[in-house]
């Protein structure tokens, strides 16, 4: 059979090799290839500045990567533990507790004071006799140093190291809370009388921390007879000092509701 010779120009030129090939595509070309390379290396820059970024540290203190080691914090003021949380009716019972503690104080100084044998050497023996003044002085220290509304706060608070009844101080809560001072009615008169001061200093920063008014204070001590002349002139706005009011009555529990506001 004879052979057929090639007639067609394509592929005769295909068969030789010439001819421009057209080139063999497998896939449509990816448009967001560009764009994901850019945004990879945009991602290494900032995987790359956190990495050499201080890291702050809980003790106020930041790793610096440049330096190998923790440094402190420029300015870095420490954050203390937030303050506890008091209720309305909880200030209400730190003011009564406040209140008749400040009572109480101020008639025990003036036992002390006044009262023959009520302190001093021999108050311990004359206490024994009831209705000396030696056994009424040791009645109201231990109602003094008894714990109440404040001091059951002040013990639950004490886990945050807060005081939420500024202005008291951190030795106002000691003393409330622990019964620091000595209330011993055998020691000097003026010492035991500046002891109680300490209590009714304390109890009187405890009432103003509990939204308490300094005027209803001073205006329940002038009715019970246990104002100072210069608390008499102030509730008198500052004029001659007004005189006490009777007789001092019997101690008694005030209850905050009967108190002007």
């Amino acid at each position: 059979m004879a052979l057929r010779p090639v007639s067609d120009p394509s592929l005769i030129a295909r068969l030789n090799g010439s001819g421009s090939p057209q080139p063999i595509q497998i896939a449509p070309g990816d448009p967001k290839l560009p764009g994901q390379m850019q945004g990879q290396a945009l991602d290494n820059r900032l995987k790359e500045r956190e990495l050499n970024k201080p890291q702050i540290l809980d003790n106020g203190q930041m790793f610096d990567p440049h330096r190998g080691r923790a440094v402190p914090i420029p300015g870095y003021v420490p954050k203390g533990p937030p303050k506890p949380t008091v209720t309305p009716d909880q200030m209400k019972a730190v003011r009564v507790d406040a209140l008749n503690k400040i009572i109480t104080a101020r008639r025990l100084a003036n036992q002390s004071r006044d009262g023959w044998f009520a302190t001093g050497f021999l108050a311990p023996t004359a206490a024994k006799i009831g209705g000396t003044p030696a056994r009424s002085a040791q009645a109201m220290a231990d109602t003094l140093k008894s714990g109440g509304a404040l001091s059951e706060i002040l013990k639950m608070t004490a886990a945050t190291g807060k005081n939420p009844f500024t202005p008291m101080s951190n030795s106002d809560v000691d003393l409330i809370s622990r019964n620091l001072a000595n209330l011993d009615i055998g020691q000097s008169d003026a010492d035991f009388q500046r002891q109680v001061g300490t209590y009714e200093g304390a109890y009187r920063r405890a009432w103003k921390g509990a939204k308490g008014n300094d005027r209803a204070l001073l205006d329940a001590l002038n009715k019970l007879g246990l104002a100072t002349p210069q608390e008499r002139q102030m509730l008198q706005g500052g004029g001659q000092p007004a005189p006490a009011k009777g007789k001092p009555q019997q101690p008694r529990v005030i209850d905050f509701n009967d108190l002007p506001e």
